[in-house]
């Protein structure tokens, strides 16, 4: 044998022994086909086998893996959803707090306010007066509390608390029983009441009709029951919406009717012990 014989004969071989280790292994090593391993056949859904390639990745359902393709509707689909989910959520209650209001339920959303703070403006017209009388103040409400300040055009003051009227008017300062004069108790009673959720106590004097609007929007309307009340006063009526009044209207026999509107109004109002000690107070 020559040399050159011999030198071939001696050239490294494969594990195989029939491939040099310089040259490429069979189709088997190709990338994603090494873990190809398994038999070429499998289980169909009625037992039978499916054919395939040897090499060929296995079918996957035919609903596939959304978690794999990030194209999949259903993966796209899935955030949307759980948004929607969580809108939906989120607007149902004022969904039902945008229901029509009914008496029972108005009131007891007043009963449950921690307190009221407002700015007014009130006209009284008077038959015998071209021109109506004009003020405006500051009226605040809290645990059944009722206290109004006046700051134009002359300061005044009164205080509705514990079963009386303290009222101030420039230097003079007077107080009176409620209880002693009914006429007086359904006249402080008619706003008193409400603010405080207070259903028997506006209901003992009044006849109380609430005529429900758009949204929240609400109209209450009292009529005397009292005859001694119902000898001054023809009516009362309150606009509002939700639990904020814009506007409360009263009608005197005589004809004189007083328009307040309300602005500002802060149906959220807490006082610190401090606060009520300054807010709530007649000297």
């Amino acid at each position: 044998m020559s040399a050159r014989g011999g030198a071939h004969l001696r050239r490294p071989l494969s594990r195989e022994g029939l491939v040099p280790r310089h040259r490429a292994p069979p189709a088997r090593r190709l990338r994603g086909l090494e873990r190809d391993e398994g038999p070429a056949r499998r289980p169909g859904p009625h037992g039978a086998g499916v054919h395939r390639r040897r090499g060929q990745p296995a079918a996957r359902d035919a609903e596939g893996d959304p978690a794999e393709n990030p194209r999949d509707p259903r993966r796209v689909g899935a955030p949307v959803t759980r948004v929607l989910c969580l809108l939906i959520v989120a607007l149902t209650p004022s969904v039902a707090s945008a229901q029509a209001p009914t008496l029972e339920s108005l009131l007891a959303r007043f009963a449950a306010l921690p307190g009221l703070e407002a700015r007014f403006v009130e006209e009284k017209r008077v038959a015998l007066l071209a021109v109506p009388v004009r003020s405006e103040g500051q009226i605040w409400f809290s645990e059944d509390r009722v206290m109004r300040r006046v700051t134009a055009p002359e300061a005044s003051a009164a205080l509705i608390a514990e079963g009386r009227l303290r009222m101030r008017q420039g230097e003079r300062v007077e107080e009176i029983e409620i209880g002693d004069n009914p006429v007086l108790r359904g006249f402080v009673d008619s706003f008193r009441a409400v603010l405080a959720g207070d259903r028997a106590s506006l209901e003992r004097y009044y006849r109380a009709t609430l005529t429900p609007g758009e949204g929240e929007a609400w109209e209450l309307r009292l009529v005397p029951r009292d005859e001694a009340l119902r000898r001054f006063l023809r009516e009362i009526t309150m606009r509002g919406d939700g639990v904020t009044i814009h506007e409360m209207r009263m009608v005197e026999v005589s004809g004189d009717e007083t328009r307040t509107t309300f602005s500002a109004v802060n149906t959220n109002r807490r006082f610190t012990p401090a606060e009520a000690r300054r807010i709530f107070r007649v000297e």
